[in-house]
């Protein structure tokens, strides 16, 4: 199914960020514009995404421990090429 985007009427170069695309995927557009006579078309170009890479982290020793608490956490050492949108620490106990 193609998506269509339709936005403002002025001639120049227009641009759209395109959202929501899949990593190593391989897309084609072309651009078109209309007026009273009908639609003119861009010849098709194809873009490929890039590779998914995934974030770097590595656990920190755990210190301050008491009967009740204790303290941890970790280190971003590479985002993957994108902004990171959650970090935190996974924990449960033994059985």
């Amino acid at each position: 199914m193609d998506t269509v985007l339709i936005e403002g009427n002025e001639t120049g170069n227009f641009f759209y960020i395109l959202t929501n695309l899949i990593p190593e995927q391989k897309y084609y557009f072309r651009v078109f514009a209309s007026n009273c006579y009908g639609t003119g078309y861009g010849a098709y170009m194809t873009f490929t995404t890039d590779q998914a890479s995934l974030p770097t982290v590595n656990t920190l020793n755990v210190y301050s421990i008491t009967c009740t608490t204790a303290t941890c956490g970790g280190e971003i050492t590479d985002d993957g090429g994108v902004q990171i949108i959650v970090r935190g620490i996974c924990w449960n106990k033994l059985r």
